[in-house]
C-alpha cells in the first residue's frame, strides 16, 4: 500500500510536509510544481471523476475520489491544497465548497506562493492562498482565504481580495479596488482604482471596469457593462 511505503520512507515528515492535491484538472499541474518548489512531500491527488483514477499528473497518481480524504488525514497527511482553477463565479463557489470541507476534515491548507511572485512584506495574506508565477501583490493589499491569484496578475496597494476570489492571469487591479466574496476577474481584465466588484460576480476576460459592479453580476467589454444580474435568483 502507498501509505505504508510512504510512512516508512518519510517517517515523521508526513505530519510536517505530507500533502494531497484535491482536484486533478489542468490547474493541478501548476499546484504540483509550486508544492515541489516549496518542499512539500506530495502523496498524490484526488478527483471526483472516476475516469481519472490511476492517472498520472506530473509524476503523481490520482489515488481516488474525495471520499478517501478522511483516510488520508487519519493516516497522517497533514496538508491539502485545491487543484482546480476558476473560469467564473461558479468555479469560485466550488473552490469554496472544497476549502470548507478540507477544514472540517482537519487539514491544514498552506499558502502557495511561487518563487517568482513579488509579495510585499506589508501585504496581508490569508489561508490557503495561491499566488502563481510572476504575480505582484503590493503594500497594504489584503488577500483573504482561499483566493487564487494567477500568473502575472497585479494587485496594487490597498486592494481587498475577499474570500474565495479568483484573479485571472495578467489582470490588473489598480489601487484601492475591492473584490467581493466568490468573484472572478478574468484574464487580462483591468479594474480602475477604487472600483468595487460585488460578491459572486464575474468580470470577463479583457474587460475594463471603470465603475462599480453589483453583486451577482456578469460584466464584459470595454468599458465593462453588466449583461446579467442574478440578484433576485441568488439573494
Amino acid at each position: 500500500m502507498w501509505r505504508e511505503s510512504f510512512r516508512q520512507s518519510r517517517g515523521s515528515l508526513m505530519e510536517d510536509k505530507g500533502v494531497v492535491v484535491v482536484g486533478a484538472g489542468t490547474h493541478s499541474a501548476m499546484v504540483v510544481e509550486m508544492l515541489e518548489l516549496c518542499g512539500f512531500l506530495i502523496v498524490g491527488l484526488t478527483d471526483q471523476s472516476e475516469r481519472k483514477y490511476g492517472e498520472n499528473v506530473c509524476g503523481y497518481t490520482v489515488l481516488g475520489g474525495d471520499n478517501i480524504l478522511h483516510k488520508l488525514r487519519a493516516d497522517g497527511v497533514a496538508h491539502a491544497v485545491i487543484g482546480i482553477g476558476s473560469t467564473g463565479a461558479p468555479s469560485c463557489a466550488l473552490r469554496k465548497k472544497i476549502f470548507e470541507a478540507l477544514i472540517l476534515l482537519g487539514f491544514s491548507i498552506p499558502n502557495l506562493i511561487h518563487p517568482s511572485a513579488t509579495v510585499s512584506k506589508r501585504a496581508c495574506i490569508g489561508r490557503g492562498v495561491q499566488i502563481l508565477a510572476g504575480a505582484v501583490i503590493q503594500a497594504q493589499a489584503k488577500i483573504l482565504d482561499n483566493a487564487l491569484i494567477n500568473a502575472e496578475a497585479v494587485v496594487e496597494h490597498d486592494c481587498v481580495i475577499s474570500n474565495n476570489v479568483s484573479i485571472g492571469s495578467g489582470a490588473v487591479l489598480c489601487g484601492g479596488v475591492f473584490v467581493g466574496e466568490g468573484s472572478h476577474i478574468g484574464a487580462n481584465a483591468s479594474v480602475r482604482q477604487g472600483v468595487r466588484i460585488g460578491k459572486q460576480s464575474t468580470l470577463g476576460m479583457g474587460a475594463v471596469a471603470i465603475r462599480d459592479i453589483e453583486d451577482f453580476s456578469t460584466a464584459i467589454g470595454v468599458p465593462a457593462k453588466t449583461i446579467e444580474n442574478r440578484a433576485n435568483k441568488d439573494a
